[in-house]
Formats: C-alpha cells, sequence, structure tokens
C-alpha cells in the first residue's frame, strides 16, 4: 500500500510540474503575443500614414499584420453600461484600417467573421456586432449600418452613397466590354457576392444598365438607350 501511494504522490507531483511548466509557457506566449499586436498596430499605422507610396506588397503586409488581432479588446466587464459605445469604436477603429477606399462596403456577415477573428477569445456576439453598428452615427464614427430592400445589411463608409457605387458599376461594365456578371464585380471590387448583386440592382434600377439574362447567366450592360438620349 505504501509502495502504491508513493507512486501517485510522484505521479501527482510530475503532473503538477507539467501544469505549472505550461502555464508559464502560456503566459510568456501571451506576452509576445501582445507584443506582437502592439508592434503589428505601429507598422500598419506607419503605412496608413503614406498611402501614396502604398504598393501591393504593402497592401499585403497591411492584410497580415490586422489578422494578428486586437490588442486590448473591449469587453462588457471592463466598459460596463457602455459597453456598446465603446464597442462601436473599436470596430470603427478596426474598419478603418481594414476597409480599402473611402467608399467601401462590406456585409454584415464578413464583418462579424473578420472582427471576431482580431479579437480572438474575447468573442461577441451577431446581437452586439449589430447594436455596435446601430451606434456609429450617433457617435459620429465615419461608418454607418445599411439595410437593402432584400434584407442584406452591410457596413458602409459614411462617404459612400448609391451614386458613387453606381458610377463605379458602370465604369466597370464599360471596361469589361461585354456583360458584367455579379461574380465578375465582385472579384474586381473584392466584394462579397451578396453586396456586388445589390449594387448591380441600385445601378439597374438608376437606368445606367440594363440585364441580359441568357443561358449563360445574368449579364449586365451600359444602357445605351440612355446614352442615345443623352447625345
Amino acid at each position: 500500500i505504501g509502495a502504491i501511494e508513493d507512486r501517485i504522490q510522484k505521479t501527482t507531483l510530475e503532473a503538477n510540474d507539467t501544469m505549472a511548466d505550461a502555464f508559464q509557457d502560456l503566459d510568456r506566449l501571451m506576452m509576445k503575443a501582445t507584443e506582437m499586436v502592439k508592434l503589428a498596430e505601429a507598422i500598419s499605422n506607419k503605412v496608413s500614414k503614406d498611402p501614396t507610396n502604398e504598393d501591393n506588397e504593402l497592401s499585403t503586409l497591411r492584410t497580415h499584420l490586422l489578422n494578428l488581432g486586437i490588442a486590448s479588446p473591449v469587453t462588457k466587464g471592463s466598459a460596463g453600461s457602455i459597453y456598446h459605445q465603446e464597442l462601436s469604436r473599436e470596430l470603427a477603429d478596426f474598419l478603418s484600417k481594414f476597409f480599402q477606399k473611402e467608399d467601401d462596403m462590406k456585409s454584415l456577415t464578413d464583418v462579424y467573421c473578420l472582427f471576431n477573428r482580431a479579437r480572438g477569445t474575447a468573442l461577441i456576439s451577431p446581437e452586439d456586432l449589430y447594436k455596435a453598428s446601430q451606434q456609429f452615427e450617433q457617435l459620429k464614427l465615419p461608418f454607418r449600418l445599411r439595410k437593402f430592400p432584400s434584407g442584406l445589411l452591410v457596413i458602409q463608409s459614411i462617404d459612400m452613397n448609391d451614386n458613387r457605387a453606381a458610377s463605379r458599376v458602370l465604369r466597370h461594365v464599360k471596361e469589361q466590354g461585354g456583360g458584367l456578371t455579379a461574380l465578375q464585380l465582385a472579384e474586381i471590387e473584392k466584394l462579397a457576392l451578396a453586396v456586388a448583386v445589390e449594387q448591380l440592382d441600385v445601378t439597374e434600377k438608376m437606368g445606367l444598365i440594363c440585364r441580359d439574362e441568357g443561358p449563360t447567366g445574368l449579364a449586365f450592360y451600359e444602357n445605351l438607350f440612355l446614352v442615345s438620349t443623352t447625345t
């Protein structure tokens, strides 16, 4: 019996030592991770100060840095009753680095995935993201939440409007030469397919493009009737 007790005690001590080492390694890892995130934010801010010199390599670097995450994410415990206001400010700061154009637009679903990935283990619920997004205009932040007639929810830059979106879509239609599909627009503008569909729909309702639904699918062309009446 004494030998068995000794073996149990020895096993317990070894397990305790292993766990202690593991937690020390975890602490060191967390410290390094925090340092890396702070470094990433510093480099990203430096790159943002000179957008005229940004090339493909810098754009790729920015993306990798953003993927590292947010150093000190807002939580309900730290913010209390103003949690959604503080979360809205954190989200706006994240989007200002992530959006590639002044008039960019992302679906709320995409933002939810990207934002939660950046927050690491401090995940938020879809409801929290929705409530935070509703605070943009009240807090005078440079974004707004928009709901399309189809029910699609997007976050867009405050400078984004239907005229700007339609102008870009029409330019892509002209550059394409043939018909422009929703998938092609999504690839060109780096949009979710659902957002590209909405932008084509808006441009069509403004009379700038016409649809052609054939055996190969739905494509959009410049409205030549509108061109002929204005020339």
